[in-house]
This record gives structure tokens, C-alpha cells and sequence, in this order.
């Protein structure tokens, strides 16, 4: 009889075992002309202290990178007072700045970068941005001309 209480007390304990959501956002190059090519994913994985992003890119140039989760859904362009057409702009501010991303000729997967105590519900209808890298004259960098823009539609 023991045994059998034990067994029901075993069955009523609910056991919870946490699944890792994980994402591919299609990341498109971004220039005067609107959104073109695919240039690769960025794989999102949520992780017990937030979100780890995995890019896998192919075709950029050599260069140094910004790369940031952007408040709005919308990788198109805008237009300046003028005219001019700004790409991505329609992303805009930055709300997340993840670490720099060094990109070289012969290089097409990057290091995991985190986003700590953020989800997807957090991110969830925004953009990631990547931008090319711009040293300040104050000493510090921030993202100059958008290259790169993949929509986060909700999960």
C-alpha cells in the first residue's frame, strides 16, 4: 500500500521540463533600393538568462559591425526631409546593442552573442539591425549606414 501512495504522490507532482524555444530570422541586405538578397539567419535561442543569437552569414564585406534589436517590426526605408532615402531607417531607434561583430572574408558563422534577462516577448514584433561600425571622436562606437535588417514578427 505504501508503495502505491507513493506511486499516486509521484504521478500529482507536476513535472514541468522547460523546451528552449528557438528562431531563424532571415537577415536581407538593406541599401537606397529597399530590402534585397538574403544574406543568412540569425538563430535565436532562449536560454534560462535570456537570448543567445547565432548569426550565420555569407556575403558581407570585410568590416566591422554593429548589431542591435531595433524598436519597430519594419526593415524598409524612410526619407529624409530632402528626399534621400535612408535604408532601414523605418526600424528605428536601437533598444538592445549587442557586442560588435567582426566580419572577414573567410568567415560565414560568428560567436553566440547574449541579450541577458530579455525573451522573445520582449523582442517580439522588432528588427535586428545590422549596421557598419563607426568610431566616435568621443571614443566611443555606435552604428553608422544600415546594411543588414531581419523582421522579428511574433513567436
Amino acid at each position: 500500500m505504501k508503495k502505491l501512495v507513493i506511486f499516486v504522490l509521484v504521478l500529482c507532482v507536476p513535472i514541468s521540463v522547460a523546451q528552449a524555444r528557438e528562431v531563424s530570422i532571415t537577415m536581407n541586405k538593406v541599401n537606397a533600393n529597399g530590402i534585397g538578397d538574403a544574406i543568412g539567419v540569425v538563430v535565436i535561442t532562449e536560454t534560462e538568462s535570456g537570448l543567445q543569437l547565432t548569426p550565420f552569414l555569407h556575403g558581407m564585406p570585410a568590416g566591422d559591425y554593429t548589431f542591435s534589436i531595433n524598436e519597430t517590426l519594419s526593415c524598409h526605408n524612410s526619407f529624409s526631409s530632402t528626399g534621400i532615402s535612408l535604408p532601414a531607417m523605418a526600424a528605428g531607434k536601437s533598444l538592445w546593442r549587442l557586442p560588435d561583430l567582426k566580419v572577414s572574408e573567410d568567415i560565414d558563422t560568428y560567436q553566440p552573442m547574449m541579450l541577458t534577462e530579455v525573451g522573445f516577448n520582449d523582442i517580439s514584433r522588432r528588427s535586428i539591425v545590422i549596421s557598419k561600425r563607426v568610431n566616435s571622436t568621443l571614443g566611443y562606437t555606435h552604428g553608422g549606414e544600415r546594411v543588414a535588417c531581419g523582421s522579428l514578427e511574433q513567436f
